[in-house]
């Protein structure tokens, strides 16, 4: 058969297969079906290893043979690569900087900036490894996460042909095996130790691209027995589809998972290497127009699928609906079919009278408009002066987080914590979690105004209940020390007043309000309201034993959706959202808390203060107001938010300088 160019990758391999076309059919449908969300593909991420040993096989088989032809120079090999990659990368990745621009708030954006950058160096997969894991859910909001493996292959690119080079014969088919020996031990013991190093970085990912090579190299043709060839790509089918179906995100991958997949790669290459006439059934079937056409878009195809999937689910707000999903990928089929046409082909050969493609200025032009792009996004912080006034307010919540928080919680000193007036004795300590932190800002205002100090001890994740374990929890998370350090903080012969605060509901029902991510917290003891007021009703009996001013603070509302976030996000798409929450909603989620801590501040005459009151009406409960957002989060309040509490001590200025007096 006459020597020409492999159309699907732009290789000069030694013969052109149409199989293969088929073959990364196979590969793309998996994948884009599992990443839309597609029942019963929770195997699909499975394609990428199909498409490595297929990059691996053609690679080989290239570099190869120009060696043996005397033709082969890294000049030339790496033009190719460029001229293959590039042009469709640039192209996605300018749509997707300029579409996000409109959707994505600057802390997502200059995320995507950075993302960028790192695709453009071929290093996301180190940068994504280093960010997050591949199946977590904070995954699917990049929009540039599936480049990895694109950035594995050139990492593979860059070492592959040198070797090739240096090493013939005998010793290159050991160096060969040895490596992909290696790699797929690194893979198997990472798998289960480092999941996201096994699944991103390139020496846990180059046994596949090199099985592929060892085919390509050394056992590319098939068996001469037609009935053999069969079962080898029967059994090669059945391989991928069990992979596809079978394994799902709880799948420690890749590891020798991901041996299923690749073997039946290689069987499928393996069988298909002979004329197309003498193929069996299932070559012949990977050959089909239909297949080779999906085959010939699937580096399109995969490009764009990503990044459209990610931001209509940011478009919406929300998770895509199977029809909505089929639809994505309808659009990204004709973004592909019109890449692959007009911006693929023309910059690897064009057909016609121009016998020459586009020339590479043209394809430099493009990579520093990209590049340029990208750091500006990057450097300008996401670049929030394209946000409305309001939005940005909003989103001012985040950054000016309360400075008691950064400054006191889970610090052991509760001395340098200190709040109010500088050059009177510490009255005052608040006891409580990273809700108590919040709340510090709050008094360190009120003990200012009335010429008052104190200070404060805060330990994210446990309630000021000395006592109260959790369960579940590294030993950094456990409540026993931070017990501890309140009682020996009760020893103090100047302290007058307690304020006990924390986001008593979390730790009372033990689960997170709804829409809110997290596990459930649960507490030592019977259940988790028994053991909370088991040990703060301890804790408030000896605080006013010892003749102390007793203030407990309820909990705030608990939105259960980043507020700012989703304000400024409605603000930027010019949506109308509401700013409240439902009275009610917050009032039964408070109930049992609030039951509670009533009982327990008229058993023993604590003053109990409810947030509720300067916070909410009879119907709803704000959120937001007309100056920004009252959290920085889902269920912190923000310092606009602590500012509002002011109020509630203040009404109890007399009795705090009464108590705090000498």
């Amino acid at each position: 058969m006459r020597e020409r160019r492999d159309r699907g990758d732009g290789l000069e391999a030694r013969s052109h297969r149409r199989d293969i076309d088929g073959l990364r059919s196979l590969a793309i449908v998996p994948v884009l079906l599992y990443h839309a969300g597609i029942p019963g593909i929770g195997g699909g991420f499975v394609g990428v290893d199909i498409f490595f040993v297929i990059s691996g096989f053609l690679i080989a088989r290239l570099v190869d043979g120009e060696l043996r032809a005397g033709t082969f120079t890294l000049l030339s090999f790496y033009e190719r690569r460029a001229r293959r990659i590039l042009p469709a990368l640039l192209t996605m990745m300018l749509a997707t900087l300029c579409a996000a621009a409109a959707l994505l708030l600057p802390d997502r954006y200059e995320d995507l900036g950075e993302s960028a950058l790192a695709t453009l160096g071929f290093f996301s997969n180190i940068h994504f490894f280093q960010d997050t894991g591949y199946f977590a859910a904070e995954a699917a909001s990049k929009p540039l996460l599936h480049t990895w493996s694109l950035a594995v292959e050139e990492q593979y690119y860059l070492l592959f042909p040198l070797l090739l080079l240096v090493c013939r014969g005998r010793l290159r088919l050991a160096l060969l095996l040895a490596l992909a020996a290696a790699s797929l031990a690194v893979s198997a013991f990472l798998v289960g130790r480092d999941p996201a190093a096994a699944f991103f970085l390139p020496h846990s990912r180059f046994w596949e691209l090199l099985l592929g090579a060892l085919l390509g190299l050394y056992a590319d043709k098939a068996p001469a027995e037609p009935g053999l060839r069969t079962a080898m790509a029967t059994l090669g089918l059945a391989c991928i589809g069990v992979a596809v179906v079978a394994f799902d995100d709880a799948t420690p991958f890749p590891g020798l998972a991901a041996l299923l997949p690749c073997a039946g790669t290689l069987l499928l290459l393996k069988a298909g290497g002979i004329a197309p006439s003498e193929q069996g059934a299932v070559s012949r079937l990977l050959a089909s127009r239909p297949l080779v056409a999906i085959g010939l878009v699937s580096y399109s195809l995969y490009l764009w699928h990503w990044p459209l999937l990610v931001l209509a689910r940011e478009w919406l707000g929300r998770e895509l609906l199977t029809d909505e999903s089929v639809a994505v990928l309808a659009l990204c089929g004709l973004l592909s079919a019109l890449s692959w046409r007009f911006v693929e082909q023309p910059f690897r050969r064009r057909r016609g009278r121009a016998a020459r493609p586009y020339p590479l200025s043209a394809l430099a032009v493009t990579l520093l408009l990209a590049l340029g792009l990208s750091l500006w996004v990057t450097i300008g912080r996401g670049l929030p002066g394209r946000l409305p006034e309001i939005a940005q307010a909003y989103l001012a919540a985040k950054a000016e987080r309360p400075r008691i928080k950064t400054k006191c919680l889970n610090k052991e000193d509760a001395e340098a914590c200190h709040l109010g007036a500088a050059d009177a004795p510490a009255r005052l300590l608040l006891i409580g979690d990273s809700h108590a932190a919040v709340l510090g800002e709050t008094l360190d205002q009120v003990t200012l105004q009335l010429g008052l100090s104190g200070s404060a001890l805060l330990v994210s994740g446990c309630p000021p209940a000395p006592g109260v374990l959790r369960l579940g929890v590294s030993p950094d998370l456990d409540c026993r020390a931070f017990g501890e350090r309140i009682e020996a903080r009760l020893e103090d012969p100047d302290l007058r007043v307690v304020v006990l605060h924390a986001r008593w509901p979390m730790y009372i029902e033990g689960t997170r309000i709804a829409g809110e991510r997290g596990d459930p917290l649960y507490l030592r003891g019977d259940d988790n309201l028994s053991a909370v007021a088991q040990h703060l009703e301890a804790l408030v009996a000896e605080l006013t034993a010892r003749g102390l001013l007793v203030f407990i603070v309820a909990g705030v509302p608990e939105a259960g959706f980043d507020v700012p976030s989703v304000l400024a996000r409605a603000a930027l798409a010019g949506e109308l959202v509401s700013t409240s929450l439902a009275r009610a909603a917050v009032d039964a989620r408070q109930a049992r808390s609030w039951a509670l801590l009533r009982d327990l501040a008229d058993r023993y005459d604590a003053i109990l203060l409810d947030p509720r009151d300067q916070l909410c009406d009879a119907e709803r409960c704000l959120v937001a107001d007309p100056g920004g957002a009252l959290y920085f989060d889902d269920d912190h309040l923000s310092l606009a938010g602590a500012e509002r509490l002011v109020p509630l001590l203040l009404a109890y200025a007399d009795r705090l300088r009464t108590a705090a007096a000498p």
